[in-house]
């Protein structure tokens, strides 16, 4: 990723401090588990999850796409709309 932002932007970008890297499946919050609605919200809370805070601060997954949230369809949607929203 580091190589293709550099090619991007003309070799200003630098080497990566540390990475974090979750183990989902581990996790005893998560326990491999996936986004589901509960018990008094909406799929508009799901937008409300996937609206930018202002210009500059995008947010994607897949739990903030109503229609197909839970999947990994979902997760690429939301991708590309942040994707499309950035350029």
């Amino acid at each position: 990723m580091v190589a293709i932002l550099r090619e991007i932007h003309a070799g200003s970008v630098p080497a990566p401090e540390l990475a974090v890297r979750t183990n989902w499946l581990a996790d005893p919050f998560a326990r491999g588990s996936y986004s589901y609605i509960p018990v008094g919200a909406t799929p508009a809370d799901m937008d409300a999850l996937g609206a930018p805070a202002g210009l500059r601060l995008l947010f994607a997954g897949e739990a903030t796409v109503p229609a197909h949230y839970g999947t990994v369809a979902a997760a690429m949607i939301s991708g590309l709309r942040e994707a499309d929203r950035l350029l």
